[in-house]
């Protein structure tokens, strides 16, 4: 996708996670899948946060088997989501660093 947005010299998923353009096509490709896929407008979602960390059993985000662990995703990214709650203007959420 960066390549064909012309932002290869985005060198880290950070980088890309927090780059505007990246991020708005990355919304437009989940608004145009979730049309394709005749879904109702409630479960289409209204705002996008792209996370650059990645999830894996180590960082307690996913199970050994990649499911999700909710609670502590959700304990994870509370700001973020709070944050998604709070903006009506942006569709895209700006990057909220997270301790390590």
């Amino acid at each position: 996708m960066a390549r064909r947005l012309g932002r290869e010299h985005l060198a880290t998923m950070k980088e890309l996670c927090t780059d505007s353009v990246v991020a708005s096509a990355a919304e437009q490709f989940i608004l145009n899948y979730a049309r394709s896929c005749d879904l109702q407008k409630t479960e289409v979602p209204r705002k996008v946060k792209l996370c650059h960390e990645e999830w894996t059993p180590d960082t307690g985000l996913v199970t050994p088997t990649l499911k999700l662990c909710r609670k502590p995703l959700q304990k994870y990214y509370e700001r973020d989501i709070n944050a998604l709650y709070e903006s009506e203007e942006e569709s895209v959420m700006p990057l909220i660093d997270h301790p390590e």
